[in-house]
Formats: structure tokens, sequence, C-alpha cells
């Protein structure tokens, strides 16, 4: 199975590419509705009628079924790309391409589709059409001369850092075991193209990787664009990373404040063997038309000596940090004094350019004279240069987990370890083993990629789970802030529990529970005693629109209903499509008046619909109670959509002979194209 990250070819049924970890997806198409003319009968009646009026209603063709399939296409590859789901983004939009190719978006959208996956060959080939069919060649022109910039220029000199895992080792360095850095890995890690001086014309970001001596390096650098051609403008070295160190964690970020892009992020490496603390660059830069602007450049160590004038420039810090929005850092800032310093993702970022995080995979082995390295181990670095879901249901992604959970819950254990996966401490006790435990997942960084949030029956969260783009990870090693929001749980009636998560990432959460009895209300933190509160405070407390309410799904249950669920084989669903399909076809082709059309229409609809349901009934089946609420939610906009789409068909004829023809046409085929999306999400 070839690797759509780096191009390996792994063996048939590998999960993950052995070169660079990419998750591997078996790549389906989904099934489209064929293209039959259904209501090709409407011609010959509607030339009779143009006759009859003397040609008063010529207009009557003036609706482009073609246009209209573009509209749609492209509606449905932007909810894929919202969704992350892009290999059916990009089907959608060369699908749309071969529609209409003069068209702009499509191109637009695949560009930055391909660029988000760090994919140029295929951005510089789109491109490439696009400048050879739509009308206007300048939309395109700067991107298209950066990309192939990168394609022959940077990447054929330097070549390109894909993300992944990467292992380096421990050498000896003056007695004293030291990590080397990762071998075999340099050049173009990611880029950006925007307007980052604010001329009105587009610059080229680009973040790479520079092999300096025995080193690696992070590298800002940024060209600009001149008579169709690119010049090198500056560079900003950021600091070495992904080696020498025992522990390293590295951010980098965008964000736009009153249209200036602003790059910000941080390096930190911990030192456990060499020396005893941390070492952390922070940064923050703008970029004026000819140079990098530093804008806040700090190194900070631990452990910190908190001096007047160390003190003093926390503060002058923490104050830029707030003018430009990043309030959480800022506050982080003032109240620690830098013992804590760091800017984080959570913090207000637009974009992530990339993250690290290295750890030592043998972190129970702590210093002493004459360690081995084999004692050492290496340290395990994961880069991240975009987030890519894999192509399935965030369910789907974190399934191994719950049936981890599950098979614990029902092993003949007397005690539960529910991390199999995950060797840190919990919220379960020693020896505790619930009958169930209960699962939510929940986007709590916002990043378009939910987290899996594992609780007991009183709503005490005992596991988090996130995917960072690389694999499966769980919180506590995650090492990182996901949101600055609370998690909100009913547990009781008129109870409910919050959790905020710690900001070293290291504790799951602190817990806030308020109750209201008897007319009183009360509240409390980490299980003290509960203290009095007035109703305003608790009901204050309780619509808090910072806090995200949470409705969990028993693990058990929902692995019992999901192991029962009748089987089906889609073959033969796509079949009675088909034979669906050759009826609606004869039956509307018999149809001659207005009422027999109206007539056979609202016949063949009430057949899709019945097809439709069906297939619905077989998609709940594996879905939880929230995830069959959202679908109902879903199924009622659509038939809002479909009753809005009929309406506006039929108001082009103003009442006349044709209107209710329209009407009941529209409606039937909203419902096809309806029941073939919703064949494509069958398993």
């Amino acid at each position: 199975m070839k690797c759509r990250q780096c191009g390996h070819i792994n063996e048939e049924g590998a999960r993950f590419c052995e070169k660079c970890g990419q998750p591997l997806i078996e790549e389906s198409r989904p099934i489209k509705p064929k293209k039959k003319h259904h209501f090709k009968w409407l011609i010959p009646f509607l030339l009779i009628l143009i006759v009859a009026v003397g040609g008063g209603i010529a207009l009557v063709m003036t609706r482009s079924p073609q246009s209209k399939d573009y509209t749609m296409l492209l509606d449905e590859a932007d909810r894929y790309l919202v969704g992350m789901e892009y290999a059916q983004a990009e089907a959608s939009y060369l699908e749309a391409i071969q529609i209409d190719k003069k068209q702009t978006m499509p191109y637009e959208r695949l560009t930055e589709l391909y660029l988000t996956q760090e994919d140029y060959p295929k951005a510089q080939e789109i491109l490439q059409r696009a400048l050879s069919n739509v009308e206007d060649e300048s939309t395109f022109n700067e991107t298209y001369t950066y990309v192939r910039y990168m394609n022959e220029e940077i990447l054929a000199d330097n070549g390109q850092v894909h993300q992944g895992k990467y292992d380096a080792s421990y050498a000896y360095q003056n007695e004293i075991p030291t990590t080397s850095y990762v071998e075999d890995v340099k050049g173009l890690m990611t880029s950006d193209i925007r307007d980052y001086d604010k001329d009105g014309q587009t610059e080229l970001l680009a973040v790479s990787l520079d092999e300096s001596g025995s080193t690696l390096t992070l590298v800002l650098t940024m060209y600009e664009y001149q008579e169709d051609s690119v010049v090198l403008s500056d560079q900003q070295r950021l600091g070495t990373v992904l080696g020498g160190d025992d522990a390293e964690q590295v951010g980098l970020y965008l964000k736009d404040v009153n249209g200036t892009p602003y790059i910000y992020g941080f390096i930190e490496k911990e030192m456990n063997f060499a020396s005893q603390g941390t070492q952390a660059n922070h940064f923050v830069f703008t970029y004026d038309g000819s140079q990098f602007v530093s804008y806040l450049e700090m190194s900070t160590t631990e452990p910190f000596i908190a001096d007047e004038n160390a003190v003093a420039s926390f503060e002058q810090a923490a104050a830029l940090l707030e003018n430009i929005g990043l309030y959480a850092s800022a506050s982080q800032t003032y109240d620690t004094a830098g013992q804590t310093f760091g800017i984080v993702q959570a913090d207000g970022a637009d974009e992530t350019l990339l993250t690290i995080q290295g750890k030592r995979a043998n972190q129970d082995v702590g210093y002493t004279t004459g360690i081995s390295l084999e004692a050492c181990g290496k340290v395990q670095y994961r880069l991240v240069v975009y987030m890519e879901t894999p192509e399935k249901t965030a369910e789907a992604l974190y399934q191994p987990v719950l049936d981890a959970y599950h098979h614990a819950l029902s092993s003949q254990e007397a005690s539960i370890n529910p991390l199999i996966l995950n060797e840190q401490t919990t919220g379960l006790l020693a020896g505790e083993k619930p009958e169930d435990l209960f699962y939510h997942l929940l986007d709590i960084d916002e990043n378009g990629v939910e987290e899996l949030f594992i609780a007991k029956s009183d709503g005490t969260i005992v596991d988090v789970w996130t995917y960072d783009g690389v694999d499966l990870r769980s919180l506590e090693l995650q090492g990182q802030l996901l949101s600055d929001k609370s998690i909100r749980c009913q547990t009781a009636e008129n109870r409910y529990t919050f959790y905020t998560l710690a900001d070293d990432g290291y504790e799951i959460c602190t817990k806030r529970e308020l109750k209201a009895e008897d007319g009183s209300y009360y509240s409390r933190e980490n299980s003290s005693q509960w203290m009095s509160i007035g109703q305003t405070d608790y009901e204050s407390q309780l619509s808090d629109e910072q806090c995200l309410s949470v409705q969990w799904t028993s693990i058990v249950n929902d692995y019992v209903a999901k192991t029962q669920a009748p089987t089906y084989n889609k073959a033969d669903i796509l079949n009675e499509l088909e034979a669906l399909e050759t009826q609606t076809e004869e039956m509307t082709s018999s149809a001659m008046s207005t009422i027999e059309m109206i007539s056979t229409s609202k016949e063949a609809t009430e057949l899709w619909e019945a097809e439709m349901n069906q297939i619905i009934t077989l998609l709940k089946q594996s879905m939880n109670e929230t995830q069959s609420a959202a679908f109902d939610h879903e199924q009622a906009e659509w038939e809002i959509e479909k009753e809005e789409i009929a309406s506006e068909a039929s108001s082009e004829y103003e009442g006349g002979s044709l209107s209710g023809v329209a009407l009941s046409s529209a409606r039937l085929e909203e419902t096809r194209k309806r029941t073939y999306e919703l064949y494509n999400r069958l398993q």
C-alpha cells in the first residue's frame, strides 16, 4: 500500500507507514447518482405548451441542471474540507471542474487543500490547469510562481521534511550521555502564502530544517514575488530542534491582528542528563516588506531566579503579548513571573504551522554516574506539520481505545487498568473496577478533531485522548494545554460538574460542582465541603458561555449495540438503487399530462423516501444517542433545504401550469440525491 504522505510502498494491510508513521487509508470514491435524465419527457410537452401560448413561457427552460450540479458539488466539497475529509473534498472539487472548468473557486480550494497537505506537485498541477482554463489568470499567477519555485528550487535543492515519528540516540560527551540530533532529515517543513507586509501582494513564508554540522536548526525564510520570479528577502534562525535534549516541545503559529500577521511560538528543551533544567526561546515576529521585525524575543531557564530585573522583563513581555491578543499567555506570564512562561496554541492562534513533541522513551531511568547508553534509551519525537484526520469518523478513530476499555470492564480481573495504551495515572482509584464507563467526543481545542473523554457514572473524567495528526495520544502524554474552556457535565437532576483542563497537561483537570436542592444553591471545588451560594451566582456559573456541555454514552451498551447490529451487503443496496433508477425512468416517461407528471413524481419520491429510510435505519445502528440526535437534526435541516429548492424551482413559473410539475420534480431529484449521499456513508 502506497503512503499518500511520503510515497513509501508498505505491505498490504499495514495501518501506518513504516517510513513516516502516517496512517494508511484505502481510498474509495463515493458512489454518485447516475446522471439519468428522468425528466426528458418534459421537453416535448414544453414545446406543445410554447406553441399553445405563442412562446409566452419560453423562459421555462432557463434553469440549468448542470449549474445546479456544480453548485451542489461545490457545497459538498466545502463541507468535506471543513470536516477535514480531504479525499472526499478533492474528488468533489475535481468533479466540479469537469462540469465547469472556467470557474475559479474549485481551483482555489484544491490549491488550499494541497498546500495544507504539503503536496506541492499536486498544487502546481492544479494551478497549471487553472491558468489554462480560467479567464482571469492574474488570480493564480503569484501562487503558481511560488509553488513552482518550491518544487523546482527549494525541494529540488534541499528536500522535504514530512510529519511523522523520529528517533535520536544517546552518545557520551565528556562521559555524560547526550542526545544526538535526528539523522537524514532536512529541508522544507511547511509553508504559507499571504500578504505579510500589507502591500497588496502576497509573500511566501517557508519553514525549513537546516543542517548545520551535527545540529538541526529551525529557520524562517520570506520570499517576495517580482515580475513572475521569486526573490529571497530575509531569513530568521529560531533555534535547534529534533535533538540535543531529553525532552522537547516546539510550537510555531500564526495570528492576524488588525490585518498584520504575527509569527510566534517557542522552542523548549529539557536536559536531565547533561544539565538539570529547562531552556526555552520564545519569539514573536512580523515582516515589514524587507526583513523580519522582532516584536518579542526572550530566553528563559528553569530553575528561575526571580530578581527585580527579571520580573520587570516578564511584566513587559506580558504587556506585549496582551497587546496582540495572546491573553492567556500574558496572564500566565504576569502570574508566574516567567517560571512557566510559554506561548501555547490554544491562546488565540489562527493557524498552526508546526508542532514538535519529544520525550525520552525510558522515563523511569534517571541520571547516575556510569549509566549505559542502552539504559538511557532514545528520545522519540513527533513532528506535525498539518492536521489530517484519517478517512473515518472520530468514533471509529478512537475505537481501539473504546475496545480496550470494554475488554477491561468485561474481563475477569478484580480491578481495572483502563490505560492499556497509557501508563500514566488517571482518575480511577487503585483496584477500582466500575460496572461501566462512559465516553463523549468533543473538540475541546477547536482544531477540527474531536477529543475522546472517558468518565465514571458520576461524571468524573478518568481519561482524555486526542489525535495529534500522527497517532492517538493520551492527554497524560500530550504535555500541552488543550483549552482554556471548561467542560460542563450534568451528573444528576439539578447537579453539575465542571472540569477545567490543567495548565501543565499532566493533571487531567480540576473539578468544580454546582447543585440545587430544596430551593438552596451550593458550590464546591475538588470535592471539598459544599458552600452555600445565591441563585444569581448559581445561574451565572451554570450558563457560562465558556462551558461546553457533555452528554455521556455507555461504553458497555454501545459496544453491545455495535456488535449485535445486523449486517448488510452494500453491493445489494447499490443494486436496489439501480433498480429504482430504472423504475423511476419507466414511471416518469409514461406521464403525459401535468396531472400525471405531478402524480408520477410524487409516487417516485415516495419510493426513494422508503429506500432512504432503510439506509437511515442501517446508519443509525452504528450511532450512539448523541450521534443519532445530531443526525436527526441534520435530516431536519435537509428537509427544510429540499423544500426551499423545490419552492425556488416552482416560483420560476409564477403559478403557471408548470409550477406544480417543477415543485414535485425538484422534490424527487433532491430526495434521490440525498439517498445516494447517505448510501455513501454506509461502511
